[in-house]
């Protein structure tokens, strides 16, 4: 994770099926872990830093979920955004995918 800056905390709730990844080990020395009824569980940390983390979190795809700070939750949004463009200009059949022979 980065360092320096100032402090900020962090909000991520992960659903049932990461959740257990999340729990298995300690993310960061600031972290607190916030179970829920259906499985689901809120990492909370304070963190210097979040564009490693914005990284991170992308890599759980649809089982995570930013819910703190607003800067992490727009950095997030964003990328993901620029992705969908991607996905979305793409021809029919992926055609702009074809293997090189």
């Amino acid at each position: 994770m980065e360092a320096g800056g100032d402090p900020i905390e962090v909000e991520i709730w992960f659903d049932a099926v990461t959740a257990p990844y999340i729990r298995e080990r300690r993310w960061h020395p600031t972290q607190t872990l916030l179970d829920h009824s259906g499985g689901e569980v809120t990492l909370k940390m304070t963190v210097r830093g979040i564009n490693d983390l914005k990284r991170w979190v992308m890599g759980y795809g649809q089982g995570a979920k930013v819910l703190a700070p607003k800067e992490l939750i727009d950095l997030v949004t964003r990328e993901m955004s620029g992705m969908a463009i991607h996905y979305r200009s793409m021809k029919p059949n992926n055609e702009d995918c074809k293997l090189l022979k």
